[in-house]
This record gives structure tokens, C-alpha cells and sequence, in this order.
């Protein structure tokens, strides 16, 4: 079986009906079911949580301290574990076996300042353009106490460039064996590139770039780390232990 790519905007989570939620928006086939689904979601978003979910959403934040972003199916009892998914009523604070999720877009702003001491995010950075990357990561700065940590992680493009160049076929073939599908793909090019453009990437990091769009963001106090070494107590719960991350990934922290 092939380890998957964090899957963003996925989560099924099921829950009961709180008020003002539309508790699922189905896509609906045709013309018009495309235009009766867009207009619901629009409706979601723009209206019943603009006008009146985002204060509560922003209420029910204020007492937690731990944002998981861009969790994908990775949820984690102790964090806020964020991601989207457009068929879920936006701003919906859901419980799955007791964790708490917030379906929520990170193109959009939270209602915190300088009240949460760690943010977690795994995989999700590469998912959003460079520009929206360095919007990200003020919004985290500002959502951060004095003192609080952000750690990333992400598929590191330098590490990615040395495998290619070197022709190293026991870390291509490896990831190819976790993750790819394709039985079109066989060249060290077809295998880098189904990494750089594919699960809908929209740029690539080393580590260099990642420091420099974080001291954009007002972050100074930056080093990277390995897998699982962390000014976070309890990572080993938090960051994924699969191996095709493991392999794969460059890891950051940066305190504000």
C-alpha cells in the first residue's frame, strides 16, 4: 500500500448540527447543481460565517494555546488541527474522538494576537504560493506570544537537487516505492518532478529560502532541527513518523 501525501482540505468528520451551519455543502453534478453548490458555499463562507460564526469561532480559540496547520488526516489531542474542506460548513469547530478541528482556510485570519505558544505545521507551506507563504507566516507571527515557537517541515528542494544530480536511485526508487502510483513514472526526472509539481504543490523550499521569508515575517530566533528534536515537549505526538516524510523532509523552528 502507498503512504499518501497529506491530503489537504479532506476531513469527514462527523458531528451533530450547531447553529447557523450548513453541516454539509455536496458538490452537486451538472451545470446547475455546480452553480446551486457554488452559491451555497459562498453563502457559508461569506455570510452565515463572516456575520455569524467568526466571533464564536475566535471565542472558542481564545483558551487554547496549539495550532496543528494544515493537518490533514493527522489529528492530535492537546491542538487546534486546522485544515479545509470546502463540503464542511466553514469555521465549523467539529470533535473527532474527542480531538478538536477547525475547517477553516489559512488564506483567511484567525481572531488571535499574541496568545498562542506553539504552531505546528507539517507539509502544508509548499501547498500555498510564495507570496501567500510570507502572508502566512506573519499572521503566525502576530498569533504568537513573545517567547512562542513555530515549527515547519517540508520537502527540502536542496536535499531533492543533491538526489538528482547524484543520480541517487536508492532514494528516488525508495520514494517511488511509497508514494508513486504511476507506472508511467520511471526516469530520476519523472520521480523529482512528480515531487515538485504534484499533490498540489505551488512552490519548493530549502532551507535558505524558508529562514529568509520567516525573518520577512519578524521571526530572528531561527535554527533548523532534525525529525523529532524540538523546543516542543511532546513532538514525537504532534509530527508524523512515516517514511516518506522522514526522508525526505527539512525541519525549522523560529521563536518569536
Amino acid at each position: 500500500m502507498k503512504e499518501k501525501h497529506k491530503s489537504k482540505g479532506t476531513l469527514k468528520v462527523s458531528t451533530k448540527s450547531g447553529v447557523s451551519e450548513i453541516s454539509s455543502i455536496k458538490s452537486l453534478h451538472g451545470p446547475v447543481g455546480g452553480l446551486v453548490t457554488t452559491i451555497a458555499r459562498f453563502l457559508d463562507r461569506n455570510i452565515l460565517y463572516a456575520v455569524i460564526r467568526r466571533s464564536s469561532v475566535a471565542a472558542r480559540l481564545r483558551n487554547e494555546s496549539r495550532l496543528n496547520i494544515g493537518c490533514g488526516d493527522d489529528l492530535v489531542a492537546g491542538w487546534v488541527n486546522i485544515d479545509f474542506d470546502p463540503a464542511i460548513s466553514y469555521g465549523k469547530v467539529t470533535y473527532k474522538e474527542g480531538i478538536l478541528v477547525l475547517n477553516f482556510d489559512m488564506h483567511d485570519d484567525l481572531v488571535l494576537d499574541n496568545c498562542i505558544d506553539q504552531i505546528y505545521s507539517s507539509h502544508f507551506i509548499e501547498h500555498i504560493t510564495f507570496e501567500d507563504a510570507i502572508i502566512f507566516l506573519k499572521k503566525c507571527y502576530g498569533y504568537l506570544r513573545k517567547g512562542g515557537v513555530i515549527r515547519l517541515s517540508f520537502p527540502d528542494l536542496e536535499l531533492w537537487t543533491k538526489k538528482y544530480l547524484q543520480n541517487d536511485k536508492e532514494f528516488l526508487n525508495k520514494y517511488k516505492s511509497i508514494y508513486l502510483s504511476n507506472p508511467n513514472i520511471k526516469t530520476k526526472g519523472e520521480i523529482y518532478m512528480s515531487q515538485v509539481h504534484g499533490y498540489g504543490h505551488r512552490w519548493s523550499y530549502d532551507y535558505e529560502s524558508i529562514e529568509h521569508i520567516l525573518r520577512i515575517a519578524g521571526f530572528s530566533k531561527i535554527s533548523r532541527k532534525n525529525a523529532h528534536e524540538s523546543r516542543i515537549q511532546d513532538i514525537d505526538l504532534v509530527e508524523p513518523y512515516r517514511k516518506g516524510r522522514l526522508m525526505e523532509s527539512c525541519y525549522i523552528e523560529a521563536i518569536k
